[in-house]
């Protein structure tokens, strides 16, 4: 849950980068939505520590704009789009977007075209897990990490690729 949230944010952060120059964690440590947990001389690292270091891939680069058509999720009275995403491209080229699925219990497919450009190879890397309330714990402290996502699927000016339930996705 955590790891979503902060993919969530980080999103609108990187969408509306003509306003948000800068955007950072306040607290890194031992807090609500640590990146990292201490206890005596041992630490471990969170799923919201895998986010930011997924992210990281936004950094220095430029904003590409997203036009985004997904289905809404419905829950607790609200209604919102499963999927929050970014895009930017980096100083050597390469496109990277950034996806998470707000949807708790449903993967959902992502199709992306492109206007210009045809992906000669897509990878990615993808955050979940079974629960949404597991998480990253001294006793098990890999317990979440990012994993390689599969079935990644291209075809001229489009990418393919489902996006599991309840995970923040990098591509």
């Amino acid at each position: 849950r955590d790891a979503v949230s902060a993919g969530i944010f980080l999103n609108i952060f990187n969408r509306h980068a003509d306003r948000v120059k800068m955007c950072n964690i306040a607290q890194i440590n031992n807090v609500l939505q640590a990146m990292i947990l201490t206890r005596g001389s041992e630490m471990i690292v969170t799923p919201t520590y895998h986010v930011f270091e997924m992210y990281n891939v936004h950094h220095g680069a430029t904003l590409l704009p997203v036009d985004l058509t997904c289905p809404s999720y419905k829950g607790g009275g609200n209604e919102l789009p499963i999927l929050v995403t970014s895009a930017s491209k980096d100083g050597t080229g390469k496109i990277h977007i950034t996806v998470c699925n707000l949807d708790p219990n449903q993967s959902t497919q992502l199709e992306c075209s492109f206007e210009g450009f045809n992906p000669e190879s897509v990878n990615g890397r993808v955050l979940t897990s079974e629960k949404i309330t597991d998480h990253n714990t001294f006793e098990n402290p890999e317990a979440i990490k990012p994993a390689r996502l599969e079935g990644i699927k291209t075809g001229g000016n489009q990418v393919i690729a489902l996006i599991p339930a309840k995970s923040v996705v990098v591509l």
